[in-house]
């Protein structure tokens, strides 16, 4: 059996028992820190979008997710159009067609970092001129070994490799913090959402409890 044979197990497993926290906390994030730079009328595509968190709860005019576990399709379909499979099966299609690509926690799970600059640069091409890329993942500079807690975590990736990949595949970077979420949702975020929303308004504490990078990079001419 291979990795991506049971990525909906593996998925299943570890996130048992956290939706309902997990969809409370992204309501807040995706109002707060992602929708001031998601114009309304824009055409969003979330990449490896899970289980919907994001689209869900972010306005946008069109929205498509991709991902390659089928159980996806499924979760996000009264909210985005799934697109089942990796993002370069759908190349042709969407590219000119998308304003912002975003992806949280996915990059980190390409298996090698050739794969890695492929996929940013696809996310360069599809995205229209002017375009906007929002990435969110763990830095392992914060993690060290906890990082490599989760089975299908291959690359080990940090603010000042996005500060790197992001330059080198076309992209400048408008926003960047080193430390933005918590690791996990089993960790010490609240589910509250005025605790939440707190939170998000306090640098000293996403410097104290943030573990993961948060940007945003816009399409260069």
């Amino acid at each position: 059996m291979k990795l991506n044979d049971c990525v909906g197990r593996i998925y299943e497993h570890r996130f048992r028992g956290t939706q309902d926290r997990k969809h409370a906390v992204w309501a807040v994030i995706c109002q707060q820190a992602l929708q001031p730079w998601i114009a309304r009328d824009a055409r969003v595509l979330d990449l490896g979008g899970g289980y919907g968190e994001f689209v869900r709860h972010i306005q946008a005019a069109r929205k498509y997710v991709v991902d390659i576990n089928p159980a996806t399709m499924e979760i996000v379909r009264p909210h985005a159009e799934g697109l089942p499979g990796t993002l370069e099966n759908f190349e042709a299609r969407l590219t000119g067609n998308v304003d912002v690509i975003f992806c949280s926690n996915f990059l980190e799970h390409l298996p090698t970092k050739d794969v890695l600059v492929e996929t940013v640069e696809c996310c360069r091409r599809i995205l229209a001129p002017g375009g906007r890329l929002i990435v969110l993942g763990p830095n392992i500079r914060f993690l060290a070994g906890e990082y490599w807690d989760f089975l299908d975590h291959h690359l080990p990736l940090s603010d000042r490799t996005m500060d790197e990949l992001l330059a080198v595949t076309g992209f400048r970077v408008v926003h960047r913090r080193a430390a933005f979420l918590p690791y996990t949702f089993r960790q010490r975020l609240p589910a509250s959402p005025w605790l939440v929303s707190l939170y998000l308004r306090l640098p000293l504490a996403q410097w104290l409890l943030g573990k993961q990078y948060f940007f945003v990079a816009e399409k260069s001419a």
